[in-house]
């Protein structure tokens, strides 16, 4: 029985500058609080907004938090039935450790949410791989991984980013999709434009065709593409203007004002067309709606995003990359409202394509769209179908596939052994041992570690290859190490290292308190140096 729902993210509310987890969040709640009365809500987040309306009801606490230790402390006093955590941070990785070492959380489902981790905020923002991010970044990288390999069950906001999660964090676990619910309900999305006709001069804009987009101006939502392409569709369709509305962030690079970086490179015979304008809130978003005629997203990658969907619902069709969460409502017009991000002209030609259709063309697409965004955002569909969900998970949370391993055996790098267990630890000395066995003896494997190199160590430190762990002077549990080697053969510290080296998966980290920080390892990358030497490896050797 579903009594206790605990939300962990990092924002929640409609405060300046919220992101999209943040207005999820609110809807969300605001429908169970409405209309699941006998649930008891907790949302334990870093930021919010102080003045929500939701803070009224006395089914929803929620509870400001600063790390994963803070959501430990405070869900071990709750005790929810299921929690629902945003990938970002890892906020709930404390949680997940204690309950696979069986120490806590026995009856708690643990689902992530894979909204935007720390390696799609960087890589989405640069298009650089994450192992050229700050080390903040990256070792919150390793936390989140590890976050979503212990965790019972994973969703995600559309279809593109479950098969995006399962592809490209090799997990074993169904994602299963639920759309973000809409809660913007526009009886007569005319009635915006006639209202505002009356306050404001809308008639200076009505011989031109607007195009909009309503976001974050940062890397990832890809603004100044959007830019360099109407800038090609300038060329060709005269009478035509762009506004770009949003607060603006920081180049991960630069440090540069992303905004900035934008206009600054507008040729200064199309800056009166390119129009910049600041964070604008639900009212002040109506404004630009009355007049636009096309908005489009321009992310080369995006989860999900209900402020397109919005504006659809207002009166303005919308057009996204064929790399999105927004194809789960563009319905059958993704034929011609979603473009190729890598394609140097699509979007420009899609752009003037719709700006060559009929007026009964376009409306056409609208209706669609506007059906379509009301169908897979509905409460039945996104929260409802979701509670059904949790209770089934709830039911069968004992069913866990996954448990303790036997059977393993320790490799010193100057041994030569004779491969006797399941499972092999690949150790530079003999120091760390004991702590080894003793976490072992405790702690659960699930589906999702199957044929992963795992790492231990004090903290999370970023890996990028099996052969930088290697590096690193840490131990390396190689699980299943019988499908590498026969049973009674000898193994050397050399042949391990072959044969992890050929293994594309990802490292996966695990810290254990009291461990001992072992990076850099000085007599280890000694060793290392001349290793790789001997075998032509190409890891980073680290100190």
């Amino acid at each position: 029985m579903l009594n206790k729902i605990a939300f962990v993210a990092h924002e929640f509310g409609f405060y300046p500058g919220h992101g999209g987890i943040a207005s999820y969040l609110y809807n969300i709640c605001k429908y169970i609080l409405l209309n699941h009365t006998g649930v008891e809500l907790y949302v334990l987040v870093n930021c919010f907004d102080k003045k929500c309306d939701l803070l009224a009801f006395k089914n929803l606490t929620v509870i400001s938090i600063t790390n994963s230790k803070d959501v430990y402390e405070h869900l071990i006093s709750i005790q929810p039935d299921f929690v629902e955590v945003s990938d970002y941070c890892a906020l709930a990785l404390d949680c997940l450790i204690a309950k696979n070492l069986k120490k806590q959380f026995s009856e708690t489902v643990f689902a992530v949410h894979h909204h935007t981790a720390s390696r799609e905020c960087y890589e989405w923002n640069t298009s650089l791989p994450v192992k050229y991010a700050n080390h903040f970044i990256k070792d919150c990288y390793m936390r989140e991984k590890l976050q979503i390999m212990l965790a019972d069950a994973q969703i995600s906001p559309s279809s593109f980013m479950s098969a995006y999660v399962k592809k490209n964090y090799l997990i074993y676990d169904e994602v299963r999709a639920f759309n973000h619910l809409n809660v913007e309900l526009v009886d007569n999305p005319k009635s915006i434009k006639e209202e505002l006709s009356e306050l404001y001069d809308l008639g200076q804009f009505s011989d031109t065709f607007n195009i909009l987009i309503i976001s974050r101006i940062e890397g990832r939502k890809n603004q100044r593409f959007l830019v360099e392409q109407f800038i090609k569709l300038k060329k060709k369709v005269y009478n035509c203007k762009l506004f770009i509305v949003g607060n603006t962030n920081y180049d991960e690079i630069t440090n540069e004002e992303s905004r900035y970086q934008i206009y600054k490179e507008v040729p200064l015979e199309f800056r009166n067309d390119i129009l910049f304008f600041d964070f604008a809130d639900t009212k002040q978003k109506e404004k630009f709606i009355a007049i636009g005629d096309l908005c489009v997203l321009s992310s080369t990658f995006e989860s999900f995003s209900i402020a397109l969907g919005e504006t659809i619902v207002k009166g303005i069709p919308g057009m996204a990359s064929k790399y999105t969460g927004c194809c789960d409502y563009l319905g059958a017009t993704k034929e011609v409202a979603t473009f190729d991000p890598f394609d140097d002209t699509d979007l420009a030609e899609k752009i003037e394509n719709f700006y060559n259709m009929s007026k009964e063309e376009r409306m056409n697409i609208l209706s669609i769209q506007q059906e379509t965004f009301s169908k897979v955002t509905s409460p039945l569909i996104t929260v409802d179908s979701r509670l059904n969900w949790i209770n089934e998970k709830l039911k069968s949370r004992k069913k866990r596939r996954g448990g303790n391993i036997d059977s393993w055996q320790f490799i010193n790098n100057q041994e030569v052994v004779k491969f006797i267990g399941k499972h092999v630890i690949l150790t530079p000395n003999n120091k760390k041992n004991k702590i080894i066995d003793n976490f072992l003896q405790d702690f659960t494997f699930n589906q999702n570690f199957t044929d992963k190199i795992i790492m231990f160590n004090e903290n999370y430190a970023y890996i990028n290859e099996v052969i930088d762990a290697v590096d690193y002077g840490c131990p390396i549990l190689i699980l299943n190490a019988r499908n590498l080697f026969s049973e009674g053969s000898l193994l050397s510290y050399k042949d391990l290292l072959t044969a992890i080296n050929s293994k594309k998966e990802n490292v996966i980290e695990i810290a254990i308190n009291g461990f001992g920080n072992l990076e850099p390892n000085r007599t280890h990358l000694k060793f290392m140096l001349s290793l790789n030497e001997k075998l032509n490896f190409k890891g980073n050797v680290n100190g």
